[in-house]
């Protein structure tokens, strides 16, 4: 139960994170607006970017495609990881993945389909690779939760 109230708690802060960002700093689709935030030595950047597609701007082209995508992705997660989280099954780590996925995931699926993009922040500087990747919080939850999903299956069948 707390993993799904974690993942709650990750989507409403990511909701209000893209609103202030949004709201306040509008920007066209696919047009970055340099906002006069820079912090740990410019390797971290806010900025304001509307994300039309998937990752890294995958079905862009086709914002249907990445609705329809977003929708099934989640609907799947939310059908093994809801009674997960609710009746306790696995370990934490597997419930903490669950809850992060989820609220990454309704997050940015929120986004998509209330304002046709999804709106991304955070651009990490640290890894010259990295710079052209525009994030959000429901980005990170993703990421960290599969990995915490990753994780617990691989050392689930090693306790005895």
């Amino acid at each position: 139960m707390i993993s799904l109230l974690i993942g709650t708690i990750l989507c409403a802060t990511d909701l209000w994170c893209k609103e202030q960002i949004d709201h306040k700093h509008p920007a066209v689709a696919r047009t970055l607006h340099r906002l006069p935030r820079k912090f740990a030595k410019d390797k971290f950047r806010i900025d304001c970017v509307h994300n039309k597609g998937l990752f890294c701007n995958l079905f862009e082209t086709c914002p249907m495609v990445s609705k329809l995508l977003s929708v099934l992705m989640l609907a799947v997660v939310a059908v093994i990881g809801i009674p997960c989280c609710l009746f306790g099954l696995g370990s934490f780590l597997t419930r903490l993945g669950f809850g992060l996925v989820l609220g990454g995931g309704m997050s940015n699926t929120i986004d998509r389909f209330k304002k046709g993009y999804v709106v991304d922040y955070l651009n990490i500087r640290i890894w010259k690779p990295l710079r052209k990747i525009y994030c959000n919080l429901g980005d990170f939850g993703v990421f960290w939760g599969c990995l915490l999903l990753l994780i617990s299956s691989l050392f689930s069948g090693r306790r005895k």
